[in-house]
């Protein structure tokens, strides 16, 4: 086996990574990156605030998200507007607003005009 380095192109901005050849970064021609405690920790704290500032957004979101939610079920009540008109002026299609409102125990505008087909059943030999 042979231990030659060669270039693979890289996909990212057109940079080149380095591959060895036939040996999975364990033999002994392979360059092993020195351990910098202070690196580390630097990029350990930027992840950390990083993750604070993701998870804050998170908590924004959640929260206007439930303001947006409780808006839309106080509009189905009040039937302000149809559930079609409230879908367009949110973030909603129409049919989960539908979901909001089955889930709130809000009944529809108008009853089911369709009623189900209750279909027989084919008897079997037993």
């Amino acid at each position: 086996m042979t231990s030659q380095k060669q270039v693979i192109p890289g996909i990212l901005a057109g940079r080149d990574q380095i591959a060895t050849h036939r040996c999975n970064g364990v033999c002994d021609h392979v360059p092993v990156p020195e351990y910098d405690p202070e690196i580390e920790a630097a990029a350990l704290a930027e992840l950390d605030a990083l993750t604070e500032a993701f998870r804050q957004a998170e908590g924004i979101l959640e929260a206007a998200r439930n303001d947006v939610q409780d808006a839309i079920l106080k509009h189905l009540r009040a039937r302000s507007a149809p559930p079609g008109k409230i879908a367009e002026h949110s973030p909603y299609d129409r049919n989960h607003v539908g979901r909001l409102r089955d889930a709130a125990g809000i009944p529809p505008l108008r009853a089911a005009t369709v009623k189900p087909v209750k279909r027989a059943r084919k008897k079997t030999a037993d």
